[in-house]
């Protein structure tokens, strides 16, 4: 599980940019940068560079984010945080367990 995780913070490092003394397993995806259509991007990438056999992914209960003045979004968010509810942050631990597993749920 270790090496997964050092995997996956070398590959964000190196691909994206992002500078590994942020990735944390509890790091969401919207924290470092990765949302709304590039979160797509992201997924088929990983997919394709880890060779992942994918069995289940189902983004529903996730935060997604969203680009910038994307009005939709912002209204969802709204009403589901009247009524509580309110979705997880898609985070690095997450993805290390899809990469493992080929599950995302």
């Amino acid at each position: 599980m270790e090496n997964t995780f050092e995997c996956l913070k070398n590959y964000l490092n190196t691909r994206y940019k992002i500078d590994a003394s942020l990735v944390r397993r509890d790091v969401s995806l919207i924290d470092i940068q990765i949302y709304g259509d590039d979160l797509d991007d992201f997924l088929n990438q990983l997919i394709y560079d880890f060779s992942i056999d994918v069995k289940q992914l189902d983004l529903s209960r996730f935060d997604k984010g969203s680009e910038p003045f994307d009005l939709f979004y912002a209204l969802s968010k709204l009403f589901l945080k009247c009524f509580d509810l309110q979705k997880q942050p898609l985070r690095i631990e997450n993805i290390e367990k899809f990469i493992e597993t080929g599950i995302l749920k």
